[in-house]
C-alpha cells in the first residue's frame, strides 16, 4: 500500500494514503517486487479489499466519508470504457453496500478527536461561547465554529475576522466550553444557567457540566466500540461479494487483479 511509483497505461485511483490499480491484464510478479508495500488481490478479494477502502476500514479514523467523496471524484474522471464500468452492475453494487455498511456498522465510529466529541455534545445548542484560544482552544475552534459566537480571551488578539474574540466580558450563550484556566467560581456562575463543557484539570462537579473525564470515557467507548464494529462489518461486506459473485459465473468486470 501507499507506493507512488508510476504504472505507464494501468488505471490508477490516488486517495490520501494510498494508490490503487485496476489491473486487466495477467500480472508479472517480478514486475512488482522492487515495489515496496505493494499488495495484490484477485477476484473477489480484490472487491472485498475496495469495498474495506470505501467504508473507510484502512482509514486513520475508522469510517471517515472523505475516501468515498475521493472515488466518487475519480469515477467522474474515468472514460465509458473504464475497466469498472465494463459491468453495469459493478458501481451499483459499490456503491449501495458501501452506504449499506455504513449506515448499519460506522455511522458514529469516527468522533474519536477532542473537538468531533465536543461538536456531538453541542449538537442541540445553537449559541456557543470558547473560552481560551491557546492550543487546546484552537484545535476545537475548527469544529465549532459554525456555532460559536465569542471566542473569550483575556489580552486583545490580532484582528482575525473569522475569530469573534470577546475581551474581558462574559457572553451570554446556550454552551460555554472551558479550554482556558477560569476560576471554579466563574463556571460555576455559567453552569448554574446554562450547559458547560469543563476542559480543565480539575472540572467542576456539577449536573449542567461535561468534564474532560467524560470525554476520555467516551473515546474509549468508542475504541471498544470499534472492536466489535470491524469484523461484523467485514462478515456483511464478505457476504454482499460472495453474493455478487454467485449471481456471475465469469469474472465480473474484466480486470484481473487490483493492487494497492
Amino acid at each position: 500500500m501507499g507506493t507512488s511509483a508510476s504504472f505507464g497505461s494501468r488505471q490508477t485511483w490516488a486517495t490520501c494514503l494510498r494508490e490503487i490499480l485496476f489491473v486487466e491484464d495477467e500480472l508479472s510478479q517480478d514486475e512488482f517486487q522492487s515495489v515496496k508495500g505493494i499488495e495484490v488481490y484477485q477476484d473477489e478479494q480484490a472487491v472485498m479489499f475496495l469495498l474495506e477502502v470505501l467504508c473507510g476500514l484502512h482509514s486513520p479514523v475508522l469510517g471517515e466519508t472523505e475516501v468515498m467523496g475521493q472515488f466518487k471524484n475519480y469515477l467522474s474522471q474515468i472514460p465509458e470504457d473504464h475497466l469498472l464500468r465494463r459491468e453495469p452492475g459493478f458501481l451499483p453494487f459499490l456503491q449501495n453496500t458501501t452506504k449499506e455498511a455504513r449506515t448499519k456498522f460506522l455511522s458514529a465510529t469516527g468522533s474519536l478527536s477532542y473537538g468531533q466529541i465536543v461538536r456531538r455534545w453541542l449538537k442541540d445548542m445553537p449559541d456557543v461561547a470558547l473560552w481560551g484560544f491557546g492550543s487546546l482552544g484552537q484545535e476545537l475552534w475548527p469544529w465549532m465554529r459554525e456555532k460559536t459566537s465569542a471566542v473569550v480571551v483575556r489580552q486583545p488578539r490580532a484582528l482575525d475576522s473569522d475569530v469573534p474574540f470577546l475581551v474581558g466580558q462574559t457572553p451570554k450563550a446556550t454552551a460555554h466550553v472551558i479550554a482556558a484556566p477560569l476560576a471554579d467560581e466563574a463556571v460555576r456562575a455559567l453552569a448554574d444557567r446554562s450547559f458547560v463543557i469543563d476542559l480543565r484539570d480539575g472540572a467542576l462537579d456539577h449536573p449542567n457540566v461535561r468534564t474532560l473525564q467524560d470525554l476520555f470515557a467516551e473515546i474509549q467507548q468508542l475504541r471498544r466500540e470499534r472492536e466489535d464494529i470491524v469484523p461484523r462489518c467485514r462478515e456483511f461486506l464478505r457476504g454482499k461479494v460472495e453474493e455478487y459473485f454467485s449471481r456471475h459465473q465469469i469474472r465480473p468486470f474484466g480486470w484481473e487483479d487490483l493492487c494497492g
